[in-house]
C-alpha cells in the first residue's frame, strides 16, 4: 500500500543489466502467475511457475521480449523449482509440488561445456623424503585413536609390498564413526614459495562422509592450514595411487600432516543403512616426499 510504482503488480519476470539499480519486464508471453525459479541454458530462458515450466528459444536472453511455450509431457501441478542437471545443460530438473522431481530431456541440444583436467603439480628438488622403511622417521600421532605405523607398505608403481611398512588408519577399532586423528611430519626447512607434497597412498573411505585431508603448520603446529583432502577410493584400488598437493609456504620450518576424519555413521564396519553394508577399509600412507615445485 501507498507504493506509487505504476509497474506494481503487472509482471512476473525481469532482467537488470546494471546491479539492479532497474530492471525490465521480460515476462513475455508468460501466463499471469507467480514465477517461482528461473534458470539460463546458454541463452534459453527456464521459468518455473504455480502453473507449470516454461522455456524461451534458444535466444531468450538476447530478446527485448523473449516468448515463451510450456515444457511438454510434465504432469499438471505447480513447479517450484528447474534446474540443469551438474555438467549436462541438455537435461532440466524440476521439483513439482505432490508430483516429486522431474527430469525433462532437451531435443534442441547445446554443447556441453568441457571442463579442463585440473593440473597436476610438478614435483621438483626435494627438500625431504620418508620411506618409512626400519622406523617411523620421525613422524608421529598421538591421537586417540592414532595412526598405526606397520606393514604392508607400498611397493613399486601400484603395486603393495607385504613386506613393506608405512602409516595407516584402517580397520575396526581405528576407522570408527566420529574418529578425527592426525598423522605429523617432523619440522623440513624449505625456501619461501610454490611447495608440494608427493605420497602414495590407498584410499577406500565412505566418499563425501569421511576425507583425509593433507594440511601444513608454519608455527609449530599451534595452527594448520589445508592444502588439499580426499574422500572415497583412490583409482588404483586395491593397489596404490600417487597422490600430489600443492601450497605457498612461507621461509622456514614447516610441518605437514594427515588428518583423518570420519561423520557419525558409516566407517570400517558399515550397517544395513551405509551405501556400503560391508564399510570401507580406511586410508595407508607411504613415500612421502616434501619438495619445491617443479
Amino acid at each position: 500500500m501507498g507504493d506509487k510504482n505504476k509497474f506494481l503488480g503487472t509482471g512476473h519476470l525481469f532482467v537488470s543489466h546494471n546491479g539492479g539499480k532497474s530492471f525490465r519486464n521480460v515476462t513475455g508471453n508468460l501466463p499471469d502467475a507467480p514465477a517461482t525459479g528461473v534458470t539460463i541454458r546458454r541463452h534459453q530462458l527456464l521459468v518455473s511457475t504455480d502453473v507449470g515450466a516454461f522455456a524461451s528459444s534458444l535466444k531468450g536472453t538476447t530478446l527485448r521480449t523473449p516468448r515463451f511455450a510450456p515444457l511438454a509431457g510434465l504432469p499438471a501441478a505447480p513447479v517450484s523449482s528447474i534446474a540443469l542437471e551438474p555438467d549436462n545443460p541438455n537435461r532440466a530438473v524440476l521439483a513439482l509440488f505432490g508430483r516429486g522431481v522431474w527430469t525433462y530431456e532437451f531435443k534442441k541440444r547445446v554443447p556441453v561445456p568441457q571442463q579442463p583436467e585440473p593440473e597436476t603439480p610438478q614435483v621438483g628438488a626435494a627438500y625431504q623424503s620418508w620411506d618409512f622403511e626400519g622406523d617411523q622417521q620421525g613422524w608421529s600421532s598421538t591421537d586417540l585413536p592414532p595412526w598405526t605405523y606397520g606393514s604392508p607398505g607400498h611397493g613399486t608403481g601400484t603395486a603393495q609390498d607385504d613386506a613393506g611398512s608405512a602409516w595407516s588408519f584402517s580397520g575396526p577399532t581405528s576407522y570408527t564413526d566420529a574418529a578425527d586423528s592426525t598423522l605429523v611430519s617432523p619440522a623440513v626447512t624449505v625456501e619461501a614459495g610454490d611447495t608440494v607434497l608427493d605420497w602414495w597412498m590407498k584410499l577406500d573411505t565412505e566418499g563425501g562422509f569421511d576425507e583425509v585431508a593433507v594440511e601444513y603448520s608454519a608455527d609449530g603446529g599451534s595452527t594448520w592450514n589445508p592444502g588439499s583432502s580426499d574422500s572415497g577410493q583412490s583409482a588404483d584400488l586395491p593397489g596404490w595411487t600417487r597422490y600430489t598437493a600443492a601450497f605457498t609456504a612461507p621461509a622456514g620450518d614447516i610441518q605437514v600432516r594427515f588428518h583423518f576424519s570420519s561423520d557419525e555413521l558409516c566407517s570400517n564396519l558399515g550397517g544395513p543403512l551405509c551405501s556400503n553394508p560391508d564399510g570401507w577399509d580406511g586410508v595407508h600412507v607411504d613415500d612421502v616426499t616434501l619438495a619445491k615445485r617443479g
